[in-house]
């Protein structure tokens, strides 16, 4: 089992606090039901902020707390300055993007942007390859196609920087996935597709990528059960995929 020290190295989501009962995870934004739904299936608590929007206010969160922002758009006119709560310790994870140019200038203020790469509209990516060893990787497949392709919309790319490291490209060879380290093991996670959106996406997505993406990013964070329990959590999900494409089929 890896030590905490090794993973303060990392930078994970406040690893220090890792394992603690008191953090919090507070889950919002314009899309994620997926992020929730893969919260249950890895046996975690956590809060819904009901305001729709991209920004959720960290006053009062700090070390070992989880901040999710599902983004299927959005235009928001201002953002939160998250980077106390990043240098406590807490993590910040966010899925999907927007084409909004306030939106882009907030988070050109932690991650360099690909130009190139960054879309006006939503494009899909169509598949996953992995490009980093990393926890926040660890259990994602290093190469995935996305049986349902809209959950593979995105708009925002990212390129080399500071702090930061790429984990993943998308058909394009674009960078669509980032984490940025900061003091006291805070993170700022960025996944570019739109896996927060419950509209998208199949069964068998939700148990191959998107729970596998969120296990590794909060495995060290808050309290995730035994891998055997997650496992058969999977296994359940991706068995209700195969059965609804053999109904679809006999239909």
């Amino acid at each position: 089992m890896r030590t905490s020290a090794l993973l303060l190295a990392l930078g994970l989501c406040s690893l220090a606090f890792s394992g603690s009962s008191d953090a919090a995870i507070v889950v919002g934004g314009t899309a994620f039901g997926r992020a929730t739904a893969a919260l249950d299936t890895l046996g975690l608590s956590y809060s819904v902020d009901g305001n729709s929007t991209l920004t959720i206010d960290p006053v009062g969160l700090g070390a070992g707390d989880v901040i999710i922002i599902g983004n299927d758009g959005g235009l928001d006119d201002s953002y939160a300055d998250y980077n106390d709560f990043l240098n406590s310790g807490g993590c910040l994870i966010m899925m999907g993007g927007s084409s909004w140019d306030p939106f882009r200038t907030w988070l050109s203020g932690y991650f360099t942007l690909d130009p190139d790469a960054v879309a006006a509209e939503w494009i899909q990516g169509f598949n996953w390859v992995r490009t980093a060893a990393h926890p926040v990787t660890q259990y994602l497949p290093a190469d995935y196609t996305f049986e349902s392709p809209e959950l593979s919309y995105r708009m925002i790319a990212f390129e080399p920087a500071a702090d930061t490291t790429l984990l993943g490209i998308d058909a394009f060879g674009d960078s669509i996935a980032a984490i940025r380290t900061y003091a006291n093991g805070g993170a700022f996670i960025y996944m570019g597709f739109d896996i927060g959106a419950d509209f998208y996406g199949t069964a068998g997505d939700q148990a191959n990528f998107v729970v596998p993406f969120f296990q590794g990013a909060l495995e060290k964070t808050a309290v995730v059960p035994e891998p055997s329990t997650v496992a058969g959590a999977l296994l359940g999900l991706a068995g209700a995929g195969v059965s609804a494409m053999r109904r679809r089929r006999v239909g």
